[in-house]
């Protein structure tokens, strides 16, 4: 298949992303279409297979691009300077844009895979900055993170696409926030995988 041709303006790819990310905060994504897709887009929609081998497979490079590898040490910086400035964290318009496209995967028109594959992928940036390898996990340990990821992506999912990030800072100040934190430092020194310790 032939690249499409890029026309003055904003590239065909970009278009059908800013498609994706208006028509997910309209309807479920699996009321989505690849033609009502690209009629948003205004490309024709060979031009949606000449990037994309299904809506699926969209969404997936879609959560990817749009994952935050550097918010758990934006967060963990933050704690450990004695002071959580939410701005700190998200005051990065680029950074609070992916949050924004995230929480709608994660809020009610996202599906179960997106939610699954969201918490698995944060699981992941988390255990990295705590230096935690998954398999040195006792099965309380991999409860305790599950529940902790999964109420966050709730929280995420239900607020994230209207709220400002000082709306968020007073979870992570909280008792809550702080066991959160004392609970990734507790389990990655009982793991003795703990790159960083800190004092929640």
């Amino acid at each position: 298949m032939a690249r499409p041709r890029r026309g003055v303006g904003i590239p065909a790819k970009d278009r059908l992303e800013d498609a994706f990310w208006h028509m997910l905060a309209e309807k479920p994504f699996t009321d989505m279409t690849i033609s009502a897709l690209s009629n948003r887009a205004g490309v024709n929609h060979n031009t949606f297979y000449y990037y994309y081998e299904s809506l699926d497979d969209m969404a997936q490079k879609l959560l990817v691009k749009n994952l935050i590898p550097e918010l758990p040490e934006r967060v963990l910086d933050a704690f450990t300077g004695g002071q959580l400035d939410p701005e700190q964290i998200f005051g990065d318009e680029d950074i609070l844009l992916r949050f924004r496209h995230l929480s709608l995967m994660a809020g009610p028109h996202g599906t179960a895979w997106m939610v699954d594959a969201l918490k698995r992928a944060v699981m992941e940036l988390w255990f990295d900055s705590f230096g935690i390898q998954q398999s040195d996990l006792d099965i309380q340990q991999e409860m305790i993170l599950t529940f902790i990821i999964s109420g966050l992506l709730a929280v995420v999912g239900k607020y994230g696409r209207e709220a400002v990030p000082s709306q968020f800072g007073f979870i992570m100040e909280s008792g809550l926030g702080q066991g959160i934190l004392a609970s990734f430092s507790q389990i990655s020194e009982s793991t003795n995988a703990g790159k960083r310790g800190l004092s929640a």
